[in-house]
């Protein structure tokens, strides 16, 4: 269970972004301390050696002008005045023999000879060397100590060194060292801590984004994230979800509000078309005309059912956005002459005219199908609901940046409280229930605009006809 546990922690987002943060600051605070580290040995080591030079110049110096007595008594009244800034000072013959040794209080138990033997045998790069000896220290008796030598050469042959133990700078060194480790340690710890607490901050929108996703699983279509308006990548990927999932519920709710009017519709040319089946078949004097005659009204029972079903689907898929729409350059004269042609024979069997005023010819785009399915219902429903011996008009015109559509009927008008319900699904209004229909030609025309961004109208009076007005944007 332990380990279980171990594994599901380490999988979670946020510790692997803390470690990583803290991984990032432990290796670039290092690099930097480090780098500032050896920048600064060696800046200190550059100032000493610099100092070591120039003591070995002025020592030269004193020698050359008052001898090896003046020098002596120089290094006595350094010693007076600053008793640890000792120097190691040799002078050696062309042959490698010492002229003059002085050493320094902590080195005076060493042997003379030892010391002599480290300095004559060192190699000097650039005039400097080093060499290791053991001092006299209570503290550490054993310790080797590093001693760093300049070396300046006479005209005669004659060498001066100047010899100084580093541990100075290696003192300095080391508590500089002990201060970069405790930095390190300290920005560890904050780094850890300030990771941790922005990886959490910084997954807040995901953590929602997953408690919104589980919801929506759950059922709870209406969840939606919280939107911080921050415009970064994690607030698009909420905006995205929050469509996604207003665009499902939509469509869910289409759905089932389609199945809830398929089942109702459906219901009465089902229970016809079974009745009629039935009968049929139980009657014991049926012909071959009465099977023949009861095929045929089957067919067109199911041939309504079908264009019900299609006509539901269609307009679900348009008012949730999904309705797929093959948009080319259609001609309005073109395609009003075209249904016009289609309807003709409907018109003059009710000896209604068919009017079309083109003060205006324009191309446009849109689904050309689709287009004639509005076109259609609008026409078919001004031919339905008109009297004999009346007039349709339809009118295309230009009115500045938009093209306008207009279908006017001289029927039987749509009452004032009717109309605002005239584009819901199935809704017929009492007086019209004895035409044929099913009441989704006009909840169909609204969806279709809609799917292209067209605005449709109607201007209706009860008892004088009604204008249905399409608007469609340049």
């Amino acid at each position: 269970m332990s380990l279980r546990l171990n594994k599901n922690t380490f999988n979670k987002i946020s510790i692997r972004l803390t470690l990583g943060y803290a991984m990032l600051f432990i290796l670039s605070s290092a690099f930097i301390l480090f780098l500032n580290y050896f920048l600064f040995s060696r800046s200190i080591q550059t100032r000493d050696q610099n100092i070591l030079l120039s003591k070995s110049k002025e020592y030269t110096s004193i020698y050359l002008k008052n001898g090896s007595n003046e020098l002596e008594k120089y290094l006595d009244e350094e010693k007076q005045g600053d008793l640890d800034s000792q120097y190691l000072v040799r002078i050696a013959s062309p042959d490698g023999r010492a002229i003059f040794l002085r050493l320094p209080e902590n080195l005076k138990k060493n042997s003379p000879e030892l010391i002599e033997k480290k300095l004559s045998e060192l190699k000097y790069i650039k005039g400097l060397a080093t060499f290791f000896l053991k001092e006299d220290s209570v503290e550490e008796p054993d310790e080797l100590n590093e001693y760093e030598v300049a070396q300046f050469t006479l005209a005669n042959g004659v060498s001066l060194q100047v010899a100084r133990n580093t541990d100075d700078r290696d003192d300095v060194l080391e508590r500089y060292l002990g201060t970069i480790l405790i930095a390190m340690l300290i920005v560890l710890i904050f780094g850890s801590i300030g990771g941790f607490i922005f990886s959490n901050q910084a997954l807040i929108p995901v953590r929602n984004l997953i408690q919104a996703i589980k919801s929506v699983r759950a059922g709870a279509l209406s969840t939606r994230v919280p939107v911080k308006n921050s415009n970064d990548e994690l607030d698009e990927i909420s905006h995205l979800f929050n469509k996604m999932a207003e665009k499902i519920e939509r469509l869910v709710l289409n759905m089932q509000e389609t199945l809830d009017s398929v089942a109702h519709d459906l219901r009465t040319p089902l229970t016809r078309l079974k009745s009629k089946a039935e009968l049929t078949l139980l009657n014991p004097t049926a012909t071959v005309a009465d099977y023949k005659t009861s095929l045929v009204q089957t067919i067109e029972n199911t041939s309504e059912i079908v264009s019900f079903i299609n006509t539901l689907m269609d307009i679900s898929e348009a008012e949730v956005g999904v309705l797929k729409l093959n948009l080319v350059q259609v001609n309005s004269t073109v395609i009003i002459s075209e249904i016009i042609d289609l309807y003709s024979i409907v018109a003059e069997e009710k000896n209604i005219k068919i009017e079309f005023d083109y003060m205006d010819e324009f191309n446009f785009f849109a689904d050309r199908n689709r287009f004639k399915q509005v076109l259609s219902n609008l026409i078919d429903n001004a031919i339905k609901y008109s009297e004999e011996n009346k007039t349709v008009r339809i009118v295309t015109k230009k009115n500045y940046s938009t093209f306008e559509i207009s279908v006017t009927d001289q029927g039987l008008g749509i009452n004032e409280h009717d109309l605002p319900k005239i584009w819901d699904r199935l809704f017929r209004s009492h007086e019209l229930k004895s035409v044929k229909g099913l009441g989704l030609g006009l909840s169909l025309v609204k969806s279709i605009c809609q799917s292209h961004n067209w605005n449709i109208s109607v201007k209706s009076q009860h008892g004088a006809g009604s204008e249905f007005l399409i608007s469609i944007k340049d």
